[in-house]
């Protein structure tokens, strides 16, 4: 079993070492602030589907396993911020804000499949409206679905 003297993460000598208890604390901190929103240039490069392996079809009830992955994902990232209260004008005249939220408008693009994208895409959007929208298209209409289905179901023959 290794000794604390041949751990490659403690130096040999760590009672007289300063050095090595400030590599330890920078390495703590770099750490810690792994947990913010990571740089536009790395969202930018991240591919949705390797993340969100479920397609949102209008046909299909697989709404809440795509929110799921969705929702992970956007927290994963520290990006939930982006779709859950309407951003404030100082977000929307940030110019990394909005960038970050065009990355996140194109991956809820990129998962949804085109029947939903014609009902939720808009001109000039963000990613607060399209995400709410794709919310109400999937839970607002529950009871029009619901009857829309029964009656499909019951004119079986």
């Amino acid at each position: 079993m290794p000794t604390v003297d041949e751990n490659p993460l403690f130096d040999a000598d760590q009672s007289t070492s300063d050095s090595s208890e400030a590599s330890f604390t920078s390495s703590v901190d770099i750490d810690v602030s792994a947990t913010n929103t990571p740089p536009t240039s790395v969202l930018q490069t991240v591919n949705i589907k390797s993340h969100v392996p479920v397609l949102l079809k209008l046909a299909e009830p697989n709404y809440d396993e795509w929110r799921c992955f969705f929702d992970t994902f956007l927290s994963k990232f520290g990006l939930t911020s982006h779709v859950s209260p309407l951003p404030t004008s100082i977000q929307r005249c940030d110019l990394e804000c909005r960038i970050i939220d065009q990355c996140v408008q194109s991956w809820l693009y990129n998962s949804i499949s085109k029947d939903v994208c014609t009902i939720v895409c808009s001109p000039h959007a963000i990613a607060y409206h399209v995400w709410d929208d794709i919310h109400t298209q999937f839970r607002y209409n529950e009871l029009h679905r619901t009857v829309y289905l029964e009656s499909k179901f019951r004119s079986l023959v």
